[in-house]
């Protein structure tokens, strides 16, 4: 154990030795290198600073094009934005003692927007100004909006339907299938009988059929009566708590029907995008219809 401690101590004082004699040889060959080392990384630095440098130009472009895009995104926002509600034709129809009914057929034009609710009101030049009315519009439909029995003392063919506010809302994937449900409503039997009534009255006449696979709390229907292309008569009624494959027989009375009629349409009214609407029946405990 001896003999190995005094060789390794001989060893370290022979290294010493080395390097005391060998100092100015030791010290040349550390600079040189430190001098390869630099030659070494120097290079790699430069190299690196010059791609820093190239690269922030190319940053610098491409938040220049992210901008660009932003304006271009701006741009198909509004490109898909819903088109405000078309407004085709506004009249008054005389219903007699100076009273008229207001319509005006207004037009979605959007097939992905639903207008959720919309406020408007119909106005004349000479003063009057109808109460502001509530209703929906679902896409692609055109629809009458109406004031009935307004009180005027003036000419009616200055008249406008102002459109106040419009609520949209954007339609889901699955909820166009939803707009087809009307399809499977029929309706028979349509006639309207003049002169049944005193005073020129009149009774329209019609049966409606659910065939669809849905029940509802209640359904508004809009009676339209024509001469030519020209509405001469309006009507609304409803029927509550109808039964999938459910038959109605449904009767209007008119008390100031228009002298001629040549053709009646039946318009259902009723919002398939409201959950609310559908009425579920429970045929057994635990199972509903």
């Amino acid at each position: 154990m001896g003999g190995e401690d005094n060789n390794l101590a001989e060893k370290k004082l022979k290294f010493s030795y080395f390097l005391v004699r060998h100092k100015l040889l030791s010290k040349k060959i550390l600079i040189g290198f430190l001098i390869s080392f630099n030659f070494v990384v120097y290079p790699i630095l430069i190299y690196n600073f010059t791609l820093y440098l190239h690269r922030s130009k190319e940053i610098e472009k491409i938040m220049i094009e992210l901008n660009e895009r932003n304006i271009e995104f701006d741009v198909i926002r509004k490109a898909t934005a819903p088109l405000a509600p078309e407004i085709i034709s506004t009249q008054a129809i005389s219903v007699g003692e100076g009273k008229f009914d207001l319509i005006c057929l207004v037009y979605n034009p959007n097939r992905n927007w639903f207008i959720k609710s919309l406020n408007y009101k119909f106005v004349l030049a000479g003063g009057f100004e109808s109460k502001v009315y509530n209703t929906f519009i679902l896409p692609e439909e055109d629809k009458f909006l109406i004031s009935f029995g307004e009180k005027i003392n003036s000419r009616t063919d200055q008249l406008s339907c102002e459109i106040l506010q419009v609520n949209w809302q954007r339609m889901a994937a699955n909820q166009h299938k939803l707009l087809n449900i009307s399809e499977a409503f029929s309706f028979q039997n349509i006639e309207h009988v003049t002169a049944l009534i005193d005073n020129g009255g009149a009774i329209s006449r019609f049966s409606f059929i659910n065939s669809t696979v849905y029940n509802f709390w209640q359904i508004d229907f809009l009676v339209l009566l024509y001469e030519g292309d020209r509405v001469v008569g309006i009507e609304k009624t409803k029927i509550e708590k109808v039964i999938s494959g459910e038959k109605r027989e449904i009767k209007i009375i008119w008390l100031n029907s228009p002298p001629f009629v040549s053709r009646t349409i039946i318009k259902s009214e009723i919002n398939f995008l409201d959950p609310s609407v559908f009425m579920s029946i429970e045929l057994k405990p635990g199972k509903e219809r």
